[in-house]
């Protein structure tokens, strides 16, 4: 199974710190990770990176910023989160293509947060957007 920085994990209004706290109007915000795979000897290939976006939060997109897949211990310098090509696929089938990742390597990826253009926030202040990675392991 690969394992990811965010898999699953609900990016909402704080994720340990992850995003600030949003303010209406404020900005844009990036969270940069590392999508790896863990597994001792399977490659992980057909990767899709796609998103569950909250129509009531701010603008939410994905991009692939290193497409190359490097070993666990590289270590990426000089790539500017707001370089990347975003956009916003919902589904699987739309997702970003990932590489294929053979045992113990990894890619960068990063999530764009755009609240400038928010009139409503969420009731509760909470954003429900996530990230999904798929993909399998031979």
């Amino acid at each position: 199974m690969i394992l990811t920085d965010l898999r699953g994990v609900p990016l909402s209004t704080d994720v340990n710190g992850a995003l600030p706290a949003a303010t209406t109007g404020q900005a844009v915000d990036y969270l940069v990770a590392e999508v790896r795979n863990v597994d001792s000897s399977k490659s992980f290939s057909g990767g899709r990176l796609w998103i569950v976006a909250d129509p009531t939060g701010g603008g939410f997109a994905v991009a692939v910023l290193d497409a190359a897949a490097r070993a666990t211990g590289y270590s990426y310098s000089g790539i500017a989160p707001a370089s990347g090509s975003y956009s916003s696929p919902t589904t699987s089938a739309t997702g970003l293509v990932l590489p294929t990742l053979a045992a113990g390597t990894k890619c960068l990826v990063a999530v764009r947060r755009d609240v400038t253009t928010v009139t409503v926030y969420p009731a509760d202040s909470v954003e429900r957007n996530s990230v999904r990675v798929t993909g399998s392991l031979a």
